[in-house]
């Protein structure tokens, strides 16, 4: 999650973490402009609220925001953890990353300026 071996990009390796918190860096204005990110970050206030909620179920800690993985009865079992982190990595970080491309994408396609090569 954090170390980002399996995913080469450019000159380095990217990792699923930074999937969640570039959005969270206060120079990536592009990003947040982004309709889904924007209404992710309504919903949950935060930009990097897959990494947080990740972060938590690994410690563990406890949150109000996202659950009580250190002292609940159940969220605090390595079995709930680990089916937490996979799910939210499934269903939160990796869908905001793929709706991410798919933006990008669209505005590419989009920039007039761009040449037909770029575009498409």
């Amino acid at each position: 999650y954090e170390d980002g071996l399996n995913s080469r990009s450019g000159d380095g390796f990217r990792t699923l973490q930074s999937f969640s918190t570039k959005y969270a860096n206060v120079d990536n204005t592009a990003y947040k402009q982004e309709p889904f990110a924007k209404l992710a970050h309504e919903y949950w206030g935060e930009w990097d609220y897959s990494n947080q909620h990740i972060l938590a179920a690994l410690e563990p800690l406890d949150s109000t925001k996202y659950g009580d993985y250190k002292t609940g009865k159940w969220a605090s079992t390595d079995a709930v953890r680990t089916q937490i982190v996979k799910k939210v990595i499934k269903f939160q970080l990796v869908w905001l990353y793929a709706l991410h491309e798919l933006e990008s994408a669209y505005v590419k396609y989009t920039d007039t300026k761009r040449t037909d090569e770029e575009r498409y």
